[in-house]
């Protein structure tokens, strides 16, 4: 198994879908600490990405 890195982009399914949502593989970047990475955690934090962005936040790229 791939050793996870905290700020890594991977694929993740983000069961269950909502709505109109399909549930699919989605890129997300990782954020849980390293110390639970450490650990073997069950629970990740992850940020999902988009290629879709909103035109009001065009000002922060």
């Amino acid at each position: 198994m791939e050793r996870l890195i905290r700020g890594g982009i991977y694929l993740a399914r983000l069961d269950p879908a909502k709505g109109a949502e399909i549930g699919k593989l989605r890129p997300a970047a990782l954020l849980s600490a390293p110390e639970i990475l450490e650990i073997d955690s069950p629970v990740l934090f992850v940020c999902p990405l988009s290629s879709r962005s909103e035109p009001r936040c065009a000002s922060l790229l």
